[in-house]
């Protein structure tokens, strides 16, 4: 017994002290509800559970902040590089050191607090839960309740004057036909009074966004038409239906003419004549995520975080979306490979790629795929290859700034590659598959292994001589190059 027990101990002392394996996703398993740029460097997003990050190089990199709390964090504001408040689960906090430090101020109430907006370092309003409007003319050393005369759930603020600012959520509709309503707010006031509006049933808004006291947007959700995105020109009194699509979690307008939504299962719309056309920005493959927010600097440049950590970036209006860091995919990564002890890829699901030059900071590539891969190899910096479901090859040559499909007209899964050199390599993969390449990858010719059982990893020491094991305790040997 006191033999185990030394053991035991052994292995836990061991795994305290001599631990060498650093987890370098930051972002795992949070979700990202809010993005807010000061400039075209500096920016905050918040999630849960309790989760403040900070870029200050235009989203390339990511640092923790300390929030201070586990709760869900649901929106952020600054106004400027410095100060900032974030709100969420009953929580409001405060930094006047770039998130540096953050200090707790009171709400004074229990609701979930789920957006807030600033004009000035000390002039802003909360919305949360159950009516509840809060408002500080004091940079939140003190927040008074607004009288808003009902207990709906207010899911967006946005203030343009220490007057004039506009809510959006959503009331269960107690007259037939029952269901949710799109509720409007405005005060032009302060404050003082609110006006409320329900717009129709079977829906709810989740954002609302105006450039100045008529001219605003909002969207959300909708069970049938006319839409899910709206827009006002006379300050809320009426609202025009110009979309029905998924549901919107985020509108933002960079001007009067440029816009863009985000929502569920990897929407991305923009307008560019003021929120009457919209047309899709297709990120193909990103259908499994979310996005929660998204805010644009100028008519080129902006951001967009959701689920699972996710946050991407456009320099060219949304033409283009790239993701920022290895944050979080929703998914698996089943291999990676280094040419040097800097520079690295990683491969998985969904047809993801993620690349490190520093050899702990990862930035997403496009593959053009969403088949899962299964396997990456680089014969240089430059030069790589990764395989996967469906008979899935595809190729860099720069590094995987771009990837390209070689079709070879199989649909095995493919779950391994190596080579042995620049030009000479070979693939296996489910049903016994082998392949073999003698340059570069340009054409594959089968091989006979005499299995038909999944292969799983396949590894060469030269030209002539290697191994491939798989299912069934299956290993093979060859020492002509894969010829037998």
């Amino acid at each position: 017994m006191k033999k185990i027990l030394f053991f035991i101990s052994f292995i836990f002392l061991f795994g305290e002290s001599y631990s060498q394996w650093i987890q370098q996703n930051p972002f795992a398993d949070y979700v990202l509800n809010r993005i807010h740029f000061v400039n075209s460097q500096t920016g905050w997003t918040v999630g849960y559970p309790g989760k403040i990050c900070k870029t200050t190089d235009g989203g390339e990199v990511w640092i923790n902040q300390n929030s201070g709390t586990t709760s869900e964090l649901l929106s952020v504001y600054f106004i400027d590089s410095q100060t900032g408040w974030v709100v969420g689960e009953g929580t409001i906090i405060k930094t006047t050191n770039s998130g540096s430090n953050w200090t707790n101020q009171n709400s004074g109430i229990l609701s979930d607090l789920n957006s807030v907006s600033f004009i000035d370092s000390q002039t802003g309003w909360i919305a949360g839960d159950d009516g509840k409007i809060l408002k500080t003319s004091n940079g939140g050393s003190n927040w008074n309740l607004q009288t808003t005369g009902n207990t709906y759930s207010l899911n967006s603020i946005n203030a343009i004057s220490s007057q004039t600012c506009f809510a959006v959520g959503h009331a269960y509709a107690t007259p037939p036909p029952y269901g949710w309503s799109k509720v409007f707010m405005k005060t032009t006031n302060g404050g003082t009074n609110w006006t409320t509006q329900l717009l129709d049933t079977l829906g709810y808004l989740n954002s609302v966004y105006f450039k100045d006291s008529l001219i605003g947007w909002a969207a959300g959700y909708q069970d049938q038409n006319p839409g899910s995105i709206l827009k006002t020109t006379n300050g809320g009194l009426n609202w025009t239906y110009y979309y029905n699509t998924k549901e919107i979690y985020s509108v933002y307008f960079s001007d009067l003419q440029n816009g863009w939504a985000a929502g569920d299962g990897g929407t991305i719309y923009r307008s560019t004549n003021g929120g009457i056309n919209w047309s899709s920005q297709i990120l193909g493959y990103y259908y499994f995520l979310d996005f929660k927010s998204v805010y644009f600097i100028n008519s080129q440049i902006g951001w967009i975080s959701g689920d699972v950590g996710n946050v991407l970036k456009t320099t060219n209006g949304g033409i283009n979306w790239n993701y920022l860091n290895i944050i979080h995919w929703g998914t698996h990564l089943n291999s990676v490979y280094f040419t040097d002890n800097q520079t690295g890829w990683a491969v998985g699901g969904k047809g993801i790629v993620v690349k490190t030059t520093n050899g702990g900071t990862w930035k997403a590539q496009s593959s053009g795929i969403s088949n899962s891969l299964n396997s990456v190899f680089f014969n240089n910096n430059q030069t790589g290859i990764a395989v996967g479901d469906s008979g899935t090859i595809i190729k860099t040559t720069n590094g995987g700034i771009n990837w390209f499909s070689q079709p070879i007209g199989i649909t095995n899964v493919l779950n391994s590659i190596y080579f042995s050199d620049p030009q000479t390599g070979w693939i296996c993969g489910n049903n016994g598959i082998i392949i073999k390449t003698i340059n570069s990858g340009l054409n594959w010719s089968s091989q006979i292994s005499g299995t038909t059982n999944w292969l799983r990893s396949i590894f060469f020491i030269n030209s002539q001589t290697g191994w491939v094991t798989g299912y069934n305790a299956t290993i093979s040997k060859t020492t002509n190059g894969g010829i037998n």
